[in-house]
């Protein structure tokens, strides 16, 4: 059974949803207000946002009851002010056209503009461009510079420290002389 058809029924007076956009639709549609207990991704912002327009109630799933739902239950089938939130965000709905229209628009669109600007960015440039090959070329020359600085730092002061200990980075001849020298 599909769930629009259920909410449109006369019977139904209420909608206990997880929040996902497609049910907030139907409810609205349906004249139905809803009491939302969100899970997962945008359905906690949906909730929310079902609240602010007045639309209906949200529960935390983390610490509702048996009692706060049934509270919230009944207070989005009595309250009028619900009902004419959902009738106010259903009449915006409505002048905003439906999915049929919408359709015509966007085919009406691509006959007299053409399709140039839907086409996505990455069949629009070159391969190695859409793959990302010019940053990560970029990227790898920064890294391998920086590695070189490193490495040129890190060899200049390994030799200053090595020509201060006697018998390294002088010749034997040269650390015998400077022996000598400080008897």
């Amino acid at each position: 059974v599909h769930q629009g058809m259920v909410l449109g029924h006369p019977a139904v007076r209420a909608f206990v949803s997880h929040g996902g956009q497609g049910s907030i639709g139907e409810a609205v549609v349906n004249l139905v207000p809803l009491v939302v207990v969100p899970f997962i991704a945008e359905q906690g912002f949906n909730a929310h946002r079902v609240s602010d327009l007045g639309a209906g109630l949200w529960v935390n799933p983390h610490s509702f009851t048996e009692g706060e739902v049934t509270d919230k239950l009944t207070r989005v089938m009595r309250d009028e002010s619900i009902l004419a939130a959902l009738t106010k965000l259903n009449v915006a709905a409505r002048l905003h056209g439906g999915a049929a229209e919408r359709a015509a628009d966007v085919i009406e669109s691509e006959l007299l503009l053409g399709s140039s600007h839907l086409t996505p960015v990455e069949q629009r440039v070159p391969w190695w461009l859409a793959a990302g090959l010019d940053v990560m070329g970029a990227v790898g020359a920064l890294l391998l510079a920086v590695l070189g600085a490193v490495w040129l730092v890190l060899r200049t002061v390994t030799r200053t420290l090595l020509a201060c200990v006697p018998g390294r980075g002088r010749s034997r001849q040269d650390s015998r002389q400077v022996a000598k020298k400080r008897q």
